[in-house]
């Protein structure tokens, strides 16, 4: 069993995904759930690349960078659950460095046991 969801699909997709999840009294070890999330900036679907998304580098400067974690945690809520199995994300990044950048900050999800 799988359920698919993303945080492109917005909040109401992901809530109603959780609720039916929870509703079906299934075990959770038994349904395999896989989200998405946005790799930011990009000029492809701007709208999900928002302010909230992002997190500042922390090396001096306002400049703002994807922070697929931030994305992760909102989907969490979203199904109420702690955890999911895959995390992809949603499309290409722009460049190959925020693929790698991207990639890296999911790695330290699977670390915290937020997906496997």
């Amino acid at each position: 069993r799988s359920l698919d969801t993303a945080f492109r699909y917005g909040d109401r997709a992901q809530s109603t995904v959780g609720r039916a999840f929870h509703q079906s009294g299934l075990p959770r070890k038994e349904v395999f759930i896989t989200t998405k999330v946005m790799c930011c900036p990009t000029s492809r679907r701007p709208e999900f690349c928002t302010p909230e998304h992002m997190s500042k580098t922390g090396r001096g400067n306002d400049k703002l960078v994807h922070d697929p974690s931030k994305q992760l945690t909102k989907s969490l809520r979203l199904l109420n659950m702690t955890y999911v199995d895959m995390v992809l994300l949603h499309m290409p990044c722009e460049t190959p460095d925020l693929t790698l950048q991207a990639w890296k900050m999911l790695e330290r999800e699977v670390a915290a046991g937020r997906t496997r």
